[in-house]
């Protein structure tokens, strides 16, 4: 538990809650951070040593140790301590469908926990937006600022997507000007372009956004990154979309509409070492800020490209990290943004997000920048947020040790300070529903398998069983035991698509045996192939399953399968005619 004292004489203050400090029932008029780290970004020194100041919201002063203290002021022990500033992550989703509070508070409350102090949401429902907004800027919140687009601009529907989100679909440059010029009455800070707008309409989003004081941003593939860098967008989001500046227009075009297995061909074209150093110079020269994406683009590949097209699948991950180590080299401006998304079970962090950045070549500093200072020039916060510095925000991460030798480090913060107000990270953490992220994590295997069978891939499949030979399926009065059994067996009971049909996963109930073990209950149906997905029409067949889960160095797996087989109804048939009786 960190220590606190009032300067002039020992006193150790206890926290009992977890937002500003409480001093004697009074908040602290300043609050010293004793004998920190503070880390270099920027071409800046690292310093040792040092009282930071913090007063109101607000730093005050950063200063080596040794200096008189204000007499009633809270000094929070630091040594051996490092501190950053607050980590800024510019790609979430946090409001992609209705929010339900209290519920939801413990979504921001863990992101808060992780260190980072700003979001900015790239597309969710607009309403639920100005919502959550106006909470994050109330005294009692707890969790990060937040920044927003609003509801995106779509160039026609998504069946896929949340139609209430699905608010703005443009296809002419007039109604690309209407529509942001109502989110700009609605109080967004940037509009977000979506992939599927004509060229010629993201030009004119584009410059009617500047017109407007708003920024503009794009994960494009019908326009080319570098036609959107022509008309000076401000963020480029996504790795996957450079693959547009090797495609004519009519590519670019099929690419909006299939996405697996098409763009996996187009980047056959992409060459880092002959044909991507100019066309990421092009983008460094126009200062567009880059936003890769890298972590959800590489999770993608993993779980979603079929078994048949691992190969093509591993080459073009070597691409997206070749493609991020060459725009750093050519000193585009880089951004940290994770894609984190509260309306799925599958989440990416941003501190998967830097850490696939160090993965990929990048010194850790490097990383951690993007997450601080490009970040606040990016979102044009930097006279707020982003560094530590007298005047700036007191948005300030405490780690217990220095990140840029351990990028890892970032995932486990000391204290985490917003707008001046202190929370111990582990008082966060009790806020939190126990094993809330491992729920989660189960639930996101049980979706990647029902998108693996219902893509006939049962290789893929069966990446939700654990690789060993203690492995064990059980069902219809039959166990076998070992992976490679179980996917002899798969493959043999399920050898067409008809037989494989369409699954349906349907949880029940997770129950928590200690920190390494879950089971799972839940039943299974077997639609018709050409069975619709949002359709209820009769089984071939279905049943129950209980599942345990055991937690391996790769994550949840399962390690027991128990699957019962339910008769399914059949329609009756039509009774025979009786005859008459002469």
């Amino acid at each position: 538990m960190p220590c606190f004292r009032l300067a002039g004489f020992s006193f150790i203050l206890f926290m009992m809650g977890i937002g500003a400090f409480p001093l004697l029932g009074q908040e602290p008029k300043v609050i010293v951070l004793h004998n920190v780290s503070i880390l270099a970004l920027g071409g800046e020194i690292e310093r040792r040593g040092q009282d930071l100041l913090i007063q109101g919201e607000k730093i005050t002063a950063i200063r080596p140790t040794g200096w008189n203290l204000p007499a009633d002021a809270v000094i929070v022990d630091c040594t051996d301590k490092w501190a950053l500033p607050g980590l800024i992550d510019t790609h979430v989703h946090v409001a992609r469908r209705n929010l339900h509070w209290p519920d939801d508070e413990q979504e921001f409350i863990e992101i808060l926990a992780g260190g980072v102090t700003t979001v900015f949401d790239l597309g969710g429902r607009l309403e639920n937006l100005k919502e959550l907004k106006k909470k994050s800027q109330a005294p009692d919140w707890i969790g990060p600022r937040l920044f927003h687009c609003g509801s995106p601009l779509f160039g026609e529907r998504v069946a896929t997507m949340d139609s209430a989100m699905q608010r703005f679909i443009v296809n002419s440059a007039a109604e690309a000007e209407i529509a942001v010029r109502q989110l700009k009455n609605e109080g967004v800070d940037a509009i977000k372009i979506q992939w599927n707008v004509p060229s010629e309409v993201t030009k004119a989003a584009i410059d009617e956004a500047h017109t407007s004081g708003l920024l503009a941003i794009g994960h494009l593939m019908a326009t080319s990154y570098q036609d959107a860098a022509k008309a000076s967008i401000d963020i480029l989001a996504h790795t996957s979309g450079l693959v547009t500046d090797y495609l004519g227009d009519g590519e670019r075009e099929e690419l909006t509409g299939r996405w697996f297995p098409t763009y996996l061909m187009a980047w056959e074209k992409v060459q880092i070492d002959r044909n991507a150093r100019s066309k990421l110079q092009f983008l460094a020269s126009r200062a567009v800020f880059f936003a890769p994406a890298l972590a959800k683009e590489l999770e993608v590949l993993r779980n979603e490209v079929a078994t048949r097209q691992a190969a093509l699948g591993e080459q073009v991950a070597q691409k997206f990290n070749g493609m991020l180590k060459l725009a750093f080299d050519l000193q585009a401006p880089l951004l940290a943004g994770s894609d984190y998304a509260t309306d799925t079970n599958t989440r990416v962090t941003l501190h998967d997000e830097l850490e696939s950045w160090v993965a990929a070549g990048l010194e850790p500093r490097f990383a951690i920048e993007a997450a601080t200072l490009n970040a606040s020039h990016a979102i044009r916060q930097s006279d707020k947020i982003g560094q530590l510095a007298a005047g700036m925000f007191a948005d300030i991460v405490v780690l217990n040790e220095n990140p840029t030798a351990s990028i890892t480090t970032l995932r486990e913060p000391w204290l985490v300070i917003r707008n001046g107000k202190l929370h111990r990270v582990d008082e966060l953490k009790k806020r939190l529903r126990p094993h809330r992220r491992d729920e989660r994590e189960i639930r996101a295997v049980l979706e990647q398998q029902e998108a693996a069978w219902n893509d006939y891939d049962l290789d893929r499949f069966m990446r939700g069983y654990w690789k060993n030979d203690s492995t064990i399926f059980a069902s219809g009065g039959e166990a076998s035991r070992g992976w490679n059994e179980m996917l002899s067996r798969y493959k043999k009971g399920y050898d067409t698509a008809e037989k494989m049909g369409r699954l349906k996963f349907t949880v029940q109930q997770v129950d928590f045996m200690g920190e390494h073990w879950a089971k799972v209950l839940g039943d299974w149906k077997l639609m018709p192939k050409d069975a619709k997905p949002a359709t209820n029409g009769q089984p071939m067949s279905g049943g129950l399953f209980t599942l345990i889960f055991h937690r391996v160095p790769e994550g949840w797996k399962i390690v027991h399968d128990h699957t019962s087989v339910a008769s399914v109804p059949q329609p009756a048939a039509a009774a025979p005619e009786t005859k008459k009786k002469r």
